[in-house]
């Protein structure tokens, strides 16, 4: 976290003027941060709830585990696509697999970025070109096809003319083809394809290999955590392997989710028997509960468990132990 003063002032309009908390009558709070969240950061998180804001109680959540909260389930492999980064994550049993974690520098930045460079390279000034209007036209355009191969014949033929797009106010949007909006969502999908990411991905193509080798890697962590035989590995690849499940604002991109499911199927190794599912948000939830609200949804779900059973912080355990009392407690999911 770079500025907390700035974090606690849009905690303290979000809670008092959004949410109706009360003045000297603030309740729980749960907090879903990022997979990988250093302990420091956990520890200050803890420090402004209990100090600035005197909640009753405190649990930190980590983001693939309520994304996975969010469809019903309580092991898979999450992949969430961000704005500039996208995090691979295997979840087993409530818990991430440390082993399993995947960072990569790729998201909607770097699909924008492409963007640029292709306007460019049609002659158009994107030297004084307006971010927002970059981000509404890759969101106006952006689409993956069903394969790398139609992906690639579709950028090579590619002779449309621009798309006219503007904003709600009326701004004109940069003109994009739909082969740059091909390219877009090839960068998401086949990240390797952008140049400033292909240090990150340690050789692998696309994010179905990238999430086949967080499920590899979570089987040989867990296996090493439990010291057991192989069996146990190959159950753990297998509980990984159940469940895949796209969030972030990546999943808007049409045609991402049904791209990586058909990489993943294309690419499983032998030991996965069955197909893995893509489950949806259950009948319970709104049906836009999963994708970018997944996280959301989730952190709601868990909410309405973790305090009722007294699994997170309380006020007495942060006055005994201080911020370390959110990892004594077990409170970090």
């Amino acid at each position: 976290m770079a500025d907390w003063d700035a974090l606690e002032a849009l905690l303290a309009r979000t809670l008092y003027a959004d949410c109706g908390w009360l003045a000297g009558e603030e309740g729980c709070l749960l907090t879903v941060e990022p997979v990988a969240t250093p302990r420091r950061d956990r520890e200050r998180w803890a420090q402004l709830a209990f100090e600035a804001f005197n909640v009753a109680g405190f649990f930190a959540l980590d983001a693939p585990v309520a994304a996975l909260y969010a469809v019903g389930r309580p092991s898979g492999t999450v992949i969430d696509v961000g704005h500039d980064k996208t995090d691979v994550a295997v979840v087993l049993d409530g818990g991430v697999v440390p082993g399993s974690v995947t960072r990569m520098a790729s998201g909607g930045a770097a699909a924008e970025a492409l963007l640029a460079a292709r306007l460019a390279g049609r002659g158009v000034d994107v030297g004084g070109l307006d971010p927002v209007a970059l981000r509404a036209a890759k969101q106006a355009v952006a689409a993956v096809r069903p394969s790398r191969e139609a992906a690639l014949a579709d950028m090579a033929g590619g002779n449309e003319p621009a798309a006219a797009h503007t904003l709600p106010d009326g701004t004109p949007l940069p003109p994009l083809t739909p082969a740059d909006g091909v390219a877009a969502g090839e960068c998401l999908a086949s990240p390797a394809d952008a140049a400033s990411v292909r240090h990150a991905l340690a050789g692998q193509d696309c994010l179905a290999e990238v999430a086949l080798a967080a499920v590899a890697a979570a089987g040989g962590e867990a296996a090493a955590v439990s010291s057991t035989s192989s069996s146990t590995t190959l159950a753990a690849r297998r509980s990984a392997a159940e469940a895949f499940v796209l969030v972030g604002g990546g999943s808007r991109v049409p045609g991402l989710g049904a791209r990586l499911a058909a990489d993943v199927r294309a690419s499983l190794p032998a030991w996965c028997s069955s197909p893995p599912a893509w489950p949806e948000a259950p009948s319970y939830l709104p049906p836009d509960s999963a994708g970018p609200l997944a996280a959301w949804s989730g952190g709601a779900i868990a909410a309405r468990v973790v305090f009722v059973q007294n699994q997170h912080a309380s006020r007495a355990d942060y006055d005994e132990m201080g911020p370390v009392a959110i990892f004594r407690r077990g409170a970090c999911g």
